[in-house]
């Protein structure tokens, strides 16, 4: 049961990963102007939450599913 719950918390932890990822694409095509280039500080945040929500699943299917 547990490693069920283990697989579960990793693909919603990758959703959320994925997520992030793709607001960081959006905002780069969207965002800035061609001559302004690209500012490192808005995509921070969003790197930092996506690579956070990444290990917290590794962690959580190690652990709950042992893998």
């Amino acid at each position: 049961m547990l490693g069920r719950l283990g697989r579960v918390l990793y693909w919603a932890g990758c959703g959320v990963s994925a997520l992030c990822v793709a607001a960081m694409v959006v905002a780069a095509i969207v965002g800035p102007r061609p001559d302004d280039g690209i500012n490192v500080m808005e995509f921070l945040p969003l790197a930092m939450i996506a690579i956070a929500s990444w290990l917290l699943d590794r962690a959580c299917k190690y652990v709950l599913a042992g893998r």
